[in-house]
């Protein structure tokens, strides 16, 4: 019966210790990020607060949605080959096109343009239940024959009334599942004003 007592009382100690160990990572992370929400543009996202925001606000006579914008990686030093981008971007939806549609016009440009293209993965889903969305993955070769590295993006592309919103994100593959979370907390934090 000792013995029992003491297998509880180390499980609800474990358990306890795990749970604040959790609450405290969730909330270190959460802290981490800020709210990129200006009257310039017609979205909001959270970010890492060490990232650095570009802005290339213009006006287009078609579409005032003022972007893109970029949310860059730090600079890690002189091995960093590539300053990771976090780009969002808005497109005025083309007359007669779906959101398949859309997204199979890009894959089939980038299987004929990018070398060595390859197709992780593609989901449909929605977010919210607000904007329905396409969660698109692949690597491919970037650069020349003689220096080319290998990429993985990933493109989260939103569709929203007359609009296509596109959340782009790439690096190399060592370095991509790093990433990952920051990139699905930032997507998911997406909301259009």
């Amino acid at each position: 019966m000792k013995d029992f007592n003491r297998y509880i009382i180390s499980l609800i100690c474990f358990l306890l210790y795990f749970a604040v160990f959790i609450n405290i990572s969730i909330q270190e992370n959460s802290e981490n990020f800020v709210l990129y929400n200006t009257s310039s543009t017609v979205f909001t996202i959270q970010y890492p607060s060490n990232w650095h925001v570009s802005e290339r606000l213009n006006v287009n006579q078609t579409n005032d949605l003022n972007l893109p914008v970029e949310f860059i990686t730090p600079f890690e030093g002189p091995s960093d080959l590539i300053q990771e981008i976090f780009i969002v971007n808005s497109i005025p939806l083309p007359a007669n096109t779906t959101l398949d549609s859309y997204v199979n016009k890009a894959l089939n440009q980038f299987n004929t343009t990018y070398t060595d293209f390859k197709l992780i993965s593609l989901n449909s889903t929605t977010q919210d239940n607000i904007y329905n969305a396409t969660n698109l993955t692949y690597s491919y070769l970037a650069g020349t024959e003689k220096m080319n590295i290998k990429l993985i993006m990933n493109h989260y592309i939103i569709l929203f009334k007359e609009n296509i919103y596109v959340l782009t994100f790439g690096t190399q593959p060592n370095k991509y599942y790093d990433f990952l979370p920051t990139i699905q907390q930032m997507t998911a934090s997406f909301r259009i004003k």
